[in-house]
């Protein structure tokens, strides 16, 4: 699954990351699931979440420092959200289909889940503290959206779990929004 010259993949660590840059660490994890390039993005969406704060909102996206341009943050993090649960689904193998918490639970002494752990994790927490940071709500209902497609990873990081539960719970704006969260936690204990 990973390209031959996986080297390549991180030849922009420490640099700035530039549009072209972005789109070509995005085109290496989808079309050969290249974990170096996967790495990248994540550090590269690490960043981005983290300086969110500290960031100057233009147009609609947000400049953070080590990004060239607003739409290049905003294609990292258009693509880590629309992707991530694809990509790491891939690399474990697991169906897209599949939601059952016992999938990843019996992949959790496997070498390829203590490969690919430390990248979900990243992903999950950076997301997290994202949400933490937003106050826009169309970020956060799409950020909470696809954050839900990966609830089956979940079930590896209790913690980050109760994390996610304690920032929905902030933004508890009505009845529809309790129901969300209802279903949200019966489908993650349920299972």
């Amino acid at each position: 699954m990973q390209p031959a010259d996986n080297n390549n993949a991180c030849s922009h660590a420490g640099k700035l990351l530039t549009s072209a840059s972005v789109d070509s660490l995005c085109k290496l994890v989808k079309e050969q699931c290249s974990v170096p390039a996967l790495t990248c993005l994540l550090n590269a969406y690490r960043a981005a979440c983290h300086n969110v704060s500290e960031a100057t909102s233009v147009s609609g996206c947000v400049f953070t420092r080590g990004i060239q341009k607003s739409g290049t943050f905003c294609k990292i993090f258009m693509f880590m959200l629309h992707e991530a649960d694809t990509t790491f689904r891939r690399l474990l193998g697991i169906s897209s289909s599949s939601s059952r918490k016992e999938t990843v639970l019996d992949l959790k002494n496997t070498t390829k889940w203590l490969s690919v752990r430390p990248l979900i994790k990243s992903y999950i927490r950076s997301t997290v503290f994202l949400l933490n940071q937003v106050t826009d709500s169309e970020v956060l209902a799409f950020s909470i959206c696809r954050l839900r497609a990966s609830i089956i990873f979940l079930f590896a990081f209790p913690s980050l779990l109760r994390n996610i539960l304690k920032v929905f719970l902030k933004f508890n704006t009505g009845k529809k929004f309790l129901k969300f969260i209802l279903a949200l936690l019966n489908r993650c204990w349920s299972r």
